[in-house]
């Protein structure tokens, strides 16, 4: 008595091997959400009443006969998943009166989903023929680790408009690097593309949610590192802007970094961090990498300027925006440049105009200290 076979709704039979009635059914992925299970019991002796369910030792319902030896169990709605390791068991019972005692053993996984978005119109002509090449992505999320070994995902430009995408799913919590590369090759090899130019590996992860990664072909790697002149910030917004490309953006993580790859160029480099000032700087990428300068934030002057003294709406707008505070104020508009567009003073309602799309920064002031709000143009 006690050999068994499985089948659950999206992963299919299951073939086990009994180890003290405790079978493995091994990871079972959050895409592949396990909800419902069949037990086939091979052994004509068993009794054919229900049997209860107990998950993680709590009564979780029935398994109910359905013929031939097979019990069936899907509850009404579908199961939540702690975790980890997760454990069903239920007690069968012979015609003679003893009891079959199984444990169903899994290691449920939640997964996440990352979209890779990489230009290539910057590698176009150059080393990149859309006509004849294709663009593939690996790394350590595909359990590759080295050129022409494990798996690759091919992206693909469906709108035609030099930005080539691919979705992968099943992408597990954690850090991660990949790396982009070109076919055809003249070996078997990955050797066209990133992996063969000495370009670093890039760095990503997945948190809590699914994530989408926009990327340039080839170019530089970039590591920024944003400090408040002591210790790492974490949470801090990078956004990088190339005037031709349109803005890149990354949040620093728990060492106060962010990283990025960029061809040549000049770009704009806006740090933002709540309670502290914004950064604003330039960075010229040129046939190398860059390790750019340290980012120091200040904290915002102590002040008695309180969010509920000041309201700026709608946010984003399409450049009209309404300035509302409830005492007498100077304010600056600043572009991501630091350069000043505007100043003024205000003291209750008034209507500020941008006009070109992008960010910029509102900084109010007065003798009891200073606040500062981003605002988007669409």
């Amino acid at each position: 008595a006690g050999e068994l076979t499985f089948q659950t709704a999206q992963l299919g039979v299951q073939s086990v091997q009994p180890e003290e009635n405790s079978y493995d059914l091994g990871d079972i992925l959050s895409s592949d959400a396990l909800q419902a299970l069949t037990i086939e019991i091979l052994d004509n002796n068993i009794n054919t009443a229900n049997v209860d369910v107990f998950y993680q030792g709590a009564d979780f319902g029935n398994m109910v006969y359905v013929s031939d030896n097979v019990w069936a169990f899907q509850p009404g709605q579908p199961f939540v998943w702690e975790e980890g390791l997760n454990t069903l068991s239920t007690t069968f019972m012979d015609m003679d009166g003893s009891e079959l005692a199984i444990n169903v053993n899994f290691n449920f996984v939640t997964v996440y989903t990352a979209t890779f978005n990489v230009d290539m119109s910057e590698a176009m002509n150059e080393t990149f023929n859309a006509a004849t090449d294709q663009v593939w992505l690996t790394g350590s999320a595909f359990d590759s680790d080295e050129p022409g070994t494990g798996k690759s995902v091919q992206l693909l430009d469906d709108n035609t408009d030099g930005i080539y995408t691919a979705i992968v799913p099943n992408v597990t919590v954690g850090q991660f690097e990949y790396k982009y590369f070109l076919l055809p090759t003249t070996t078997d090899g990955w050797e066209r593309g990133e992996w063969s130019d000495g370009v670093a590996n890039r760095p990503a992860e997945i948190v809590d949610a699914d994530i989408e990664i926009n990327d340039y072909f080839g170019g530089y790697f970039v590591e920024f590192n944003v400090t408040d002149g002591t210790n790492p910030l974490e949470g801090a917004e990078v956004v990088v802007t190339y005037i031709t490309k349109g803005m890149w953006q990354d949040m620093t993580d728990g060492l106060g970094d962010a990283y990025g790859v960029f061809p040549d160029g000049t770009y704009t480099i806006t740090v933002t961090l709540a309670g502290y000032v914004p950064f604003s700087g330039q960075m010229t990428v040129s046939q190398q990498a860059v390790d750019y300068p340290q980012i120091t934030l200040e904290p915002v002057s102590v002040s008695n300027i309180s969010n509920s003294q000041i309201s700026v709406y709608p946010n984003p707008s399409n450049g009209v925006f309404t300035v509302n505070t409830t005492e007498a104020m100077n304010l600056q508009v600043t572009d991501i440049t630091g350069k000043i567009l505007n100043e003024m003073n205000v003291n209750g309602i008034v209507t500020l105009n941008i006009e070109e799309a992008g960010m910029y920064f509102l900084r109010f002031a007065n003798e009891n200290g200073t606040s500062v709000q981003r605002v988007i143009v669409k």
